[in-house]
C-alpha cells in the first residue's frame, strides 16, 4: 500500500478510482463552464445608498479621544512620581537613612509602579474604544446585490 492507502503495482503506480474521479470531476467542471451564457439573463446593477452617521457621533469621539488624553496625562504622570519615589528610596539607600524613611520611599515607588500599570491598561481600552467611536463618524455605504433585496455594507474604516 502507498501513503494514500491504495494497493501499488509493480512500478509504484497506485491503482484505484481516485484517478477515474478526478477526470469525472474535471469533465463535470467543463461541461458547466462551457454552458451557453445567452441562456441567462444578465443580473441587474446593484443599487448604492450612502447611509450618513449619526449625528452625535463626532461629539462622542470627541468626548472620548479628551477622556483618552486625560488617562495618558494620568500615566505620565504616575510615571514621574514612580521615578522621583525610586529615587528617593536611592538616595536614603546610599546615604544611610532610617529605615523607616526608605520603607515609605519603597512602598510610593511600589504604589505608583502599579498605578502606571492600571493607566497603562486604561490607556489600551480607552483607545480601542476611541478608535471605535471615530469610525462610527464616517459614512457609510450599502449595496443591494440581489433582486430579492440582500444588502451588502462598505465603510471607510473598520
Amino acid at each position: 500500500m502507498d501513503h494514500r492507502r491504495a494497493i501499488a503495482g509493480d512500478d509504484d503506480r497506485a491503482r484505484g478510482g481516485i484517478q477515474v474521479k478526478a477526470v469525472v470531476a474535471l469533465m463535470l467542471a467543463a461541461t458547466v463552464a462551457h454552458a451557453d451564457p445567452a441562456a441567462t439573463a444578465p443580473p441587474p446593477p446593484p443599487s448604492i445608498e450612502r447611509v450618513p452617521p449619526d449625528p452625535n457621533a463626532r461629539a462622542e469621539a470627541i468626548v472620548a479621544s479628551v477622556i483618552t488624553g486625560g488617562i495618558i496625562g494620568l500615566g505620565a504622570y504616575s510615571i514621574l512620581r514612580m521615578k522621583e519615589s525610586s529615587d528617593h528610596a536611592d538616595h536614603v539607600l546610599w546615604s544611610n537613612g532610617e529605615a523607616a524613611e526608605w520603607t515609605a520611599a519603597n512602598n510610593a515607588t511600589d504604589h505608583w509602579f502599579h498605578m502606571t500599570l492600571v493607566f497603562g491598561g486604561l490607556m489600551v481600552v480607552s483607545g480601542a474604544v476611541t478608535g471605535y467611536m471615530w469610525s462610527r463618524t464616517e459614512p457609510r455605504f450599502r449595496a443591494s446585490v440581489t433582486p430579492q433585496g440582500g444588502f451588502v455594507g462598505y465603510s471607510t474604516s473598520f
